[in-house]
């Protein structure tokens, strides 16, 4: 993240200490700001009244990036996930020397497992989450980088960030309970360190397994064999900034596709899934 700098602007000091907790070694001073491109921030606690007869109206939160708001609605800790998550996207535009896969990833068994999807799916950190409680290591969540020289997946500096849809599935989690439907409330993620589901950080990890999931939920999940050609293809339409790597990464997706195990992932249950590919990941640790 060093080409991109992030100022948040805050109503209540007490916020910055929050986001602060997640992003410990990432401060920067106006100086270093200066020559990098620079978002802002404005984030706008909500404060809880008391009506007549005892009842509580929860503040409704607001966080702006460049002016345009990205969360609205009365959970604090969902307006964290969404400020770190709005970073990580316009970070992530900056990091073109790596190739970018949609899709989480964790380490099991000595190496990368790499869960490659063709859209963004909010179930897919969660998926992760899941998987960093049965002892795999946290490498990425939604986007996962491949560097292109040495076939390895750096590990993401921030939280796991679970969608506030998909966060019930996942105990622990959250305040619990169905997300608010109110129509003034946006949507928004839950910050959690890998060290909180039972994990840990995983080291840059070579690239051993691919996954391609697809959910299904209500379906058997099934884990079984791909083929060769469709994981190119696969890894294709998973590519964020294929647009940048083109023929270059069309070959690196050849090479993996022949030197990584692959396989298909149906998806009827999150907690079956994740015990299966657990249950399942070959010894990855070759050479």
């Amino acid at each position: 993240m060093e080409d991109t700098g992030f100022e948040i602007r805050s109503t209540d000091p007490s916020f910055l200490d929050r986001i602060r907790a997640h992003l410990a070694g990432y401060e920067a001073t106006e100086a270093e700001l200066a020559d990098v491109a620079t978002y802002l921030f404005s984030v706008i606690p909500g404060e809880d009244r008391r009506l007549p007869g005892g009842m509580v109206a929860r503040g409704l939160h607001s966080v702006y990036a460049q002016g345009m708001r990205i969360y609205h609605g009365p959970d604090p800790e969902a307006m964290v996930g969404s400020l770190l998550h709005m970073m990580r996207s316009l970070a992530l535009d900056y990091l073109d020397e790596f190739v970018r896969i949609r899709g989480g990833s964790v380490a099991v068994n000595g190496g990368g497992l790499l869960l490659a999807t063709a859209e963004d799916r909010p179930e897919t950190a969660a998926l992760v989450a899941m998987l960093l409680r049965r002892d795999a290591a946290y490498l990425g969540d939604e986007i996962s980088l491949i560097d292109p020289v040495l076939r390895r997946l750096p590990p993401s500096p921030l939280p796991v960030l679970v969608d506030v849809a998909a966060a019930s599935l996942v105990p622990g989690i959250g305040p619990g309970g169905a997300p608010s439907r109110s129509g003034r409330a946006t949507p928004g993620r839950y910050a959690v360190a890998p060290e909180a589901l039972g994990s840990r950080s995983a080291d840059p990890t070579p690239l051993r397994w691919v996954v391609f999931p697809s959910f299904e939920p209500g379906s058997r999940t099934i884990l079984e064999p791909a083929g060769g050609a469709g994981a190119v293809f696969g890894l294709s339409r998973a590519c964020v900034n294929l647009d940048v790597w083109e023929d270059r990464g069309l070959m690196m997706f050849r090479e993996l596709a022949e030197g990584a195990a692959l396989s298909r992932l149906v998806i009827g249950s999150l907690e079956e899934a994740a015990d299966l590919l657990i249950e399942s990941a070959p010894a990855l640790s070759g050479t």
